[in-house]
């Protein structure tokens, strides 16, 4: 991979710069890619390259993903606890509002 010259699509400079990053916090990228989708982009490139045991790439990924499943639904439970209690506003009743909010709000400009 590290032959081949640079392209529109493949820059050898990003991938030295993921194996690097990955040389600096190993195990804990792929754990860590399940929540910052950029760092995913590269990672797996990465540990294939640093010659990463497949059982390691994987328990690793597996734990990040349960965790990632775990904080995603306790943030919207103590969310919803605490909206019920602030404002007396249950969101329950309005869930069909808050998927395009969540869509739209993050895509307008600064």
């Amino acid at each position: 991979m590290f032959q081949k010259n640079d392209s529109f699509f493949f820059i050898k400079k990003h991938i030295c710069r993921a194996r690097d990053f990955y040389d600096m916090h190993g195990k804990y990228t792929v754990f860590l890619s399940n929540f910052l989708r950029v760092i995913m982009t590269f990672a797996p490139l990465a540990a294939g390259n640093h010659k990463n045991v497949v059982y390691v790439f994987s328990l690793n990924n597996c734990l990040g993903i349960i965790c990632r499943v775990m904080v995603m639904n306790l943030s919207g439970y103590c969310l919803q606890t605490f909206v019920l209690k602030k404002n007396g506003f249950d969101m329950k009743e309005r869930i069909d509002y808050i998927p395009p909010v969540i869509i739209i709000v993050p895509t307008l400009p600064d």
